[in-house]
This record gives structure tokens, sequence and C-alpha cells, in this order.
């Protein structure tokens, strides 16, 4: 498992080797892994990363303890044997969410256009398409979207056909490892990875001070509700911007 120490997760988040100790003063991120001279896990450096970026926009490190935490609960995989890579990770995650939106109308042949539609949107994202493994999700629900709406052309059709067979297979065969109140929390875990790796949108919103906070996460920009101003981080530029590392 690679490691950061505190300089080398100081200069990945663009701030000093001294915040990053008085953020772990004040408990916003801890170096996790080692005895003595401890040092930072790469999901716990991301934490670093995301924090500096607050700071560089107005938050102090006095507000960023609750928001922090809150991100690391969001980040972190349940307890379960997952696969290291993060494509194979997004192929447990969606099966688990695909059986609780759409399993039980492929068991009895139903045919709901909605409950299709998560299937085919599912095995997009289960496909293994290498550096598209992300992107190519957007053309797949386009097209499945065509055909619900019969817009489409026959090559659509075929397309879209293939897709729930994909689906159906992978449904069958993928193994259900994860219990049913952690999907939620395994699928939130790989987005943050996959923003953290450059691979898929994500936006936190955070409005914090010393005495208040709150927090948004959504793979677009939204509003946070009720407030007039609030920090937008887009993770996945973030970390385009300093870097990547898994």
């Amino acid at each position: 498992m690679r490691t950061l120490s505190r300089q080398d997760a100081a200069n990945w988040a663009g701030i000093t080797v001294s915040q990053v100790e008085y953020l772990g003063k004040l408990g916003v991120v801890r170096a996790d892994v080692g005895n003595v001279r401890k040092r930072f896990s790469i999901p716990e450096a991301r934490l670093v990363v995301i924090a500096g970026a607050a700071i560089a926009n107005g938050i102090t490190p006095q507000a960023l303890a609750g928001p922090i935490g809150w991100l690391r609960e969001y980040a972190t995989y349940p307890e379960a044997e997952l696969p290291p890579r993060i494509e194979d990770k997004s192929i447990v995650a969606t099966a688990q969410i695909c059986r609780q939106l759409a399993g039980s109308s492929l068991q009895n042949d139903a045919e709901d256009p909605y409950d299709q539609y998560y299937v085919s949107v599912a095995s997009a994202l289960m496909r293994r398409d290498g550096p598209d493994f992300f992107s190519s999700v957007d053309d797949e629900n386009k097209i499945f979207c065509n055909v619900l709406n019969g817009k489409h052309g026959s090559e659509d059709q075929k397309r879209a056909q293939s897709c729930m067979e994909e689906a159906e297979r992978i449904l069958k065969e993928e193994p259900n490892i994860v219990p049913a109140d952690q999907w939620r929390k395994l699928h939130e875990a790989v987005n943050f990875e996959a923003a953290a790796l450059g691979r898929k949108d994500l936006f936190l919103n955070i409005k914090a001070d010393e005495t208040n906070w709150k927090t948004q996460i959504d793979t677009r920009p939204a509003k946070l509700e009720f407030e007039a101003s609030w920090l937008v981080i887009d993770i996945r530029q973030l970390f385009l911007s300093r870097g990547t590392m898994s």
C-alpha cells in the first residue's frame, strides 16, 4: 500500500507541513498508517488535498473538522473483499444497486421501462472499456432513452438490447459481497475515488465557520439549499490539477 509523508501530503495539497500538522492537531486529517512516525494513506491524503483547497478559498482550518469528517465517511468503503481496480469496484457497486432497482423486474420478466432503463445504465457502467470506462456511460444512456422514446434506428435497438442482455448476465454472475444496507455507501465511495482519479465529475459544496457547517456532494453542480453563498470544489478538476494517485 502506498503511503505519503507529511511533506509529501503537503506538497500534494499545495500547503505547508506546518499546516498539515495543524490540521492534524485540530482533528481535521489524520496520519493513519504506521506506529511511531505515522504516514498518510492515499485515501486520507486525498482529504488533505480537499482541506488545502478549502483553506485556499477562505475556509479556516478550525471550521473544517465537520466537513472533512463528513467527507471521510462518504469516501470510505464498507468492509468487504473488494477488487483493487476502480473499474472492478464500480462493477461490484453497480451490480448491487442494480439488484435493488431492477433485479426483481428481471426475475419476474416485468417490462417497466424505468426498471429497464436502470438495468441498461448499470450494464453500461459495468463494461470494461479501458480509459473510456466512465465516459462511455453517457452515450449508452442517450441511446437507451431514444429507444424508450421511440426515437431510434435499428442499430440503436440492437445496442439497447445488447445492453439489457449484458446487465442480466452480470446480475446473475456478479457475487453479492456487500450487505444490502451498505450498497449506497459502496456506490458513494466509488464515486469519490473515481473523481479523485480524474475519471468522474463530483462536486463538493461547503458552507462552514467555526460554529456551523453544511456540506453537499453531487455529480453535477447543485445549489446548497437555503444558502446565498458557499464554496464549490470540483473534485475531479482539483485532482487533475494537483495530480492523481492510487
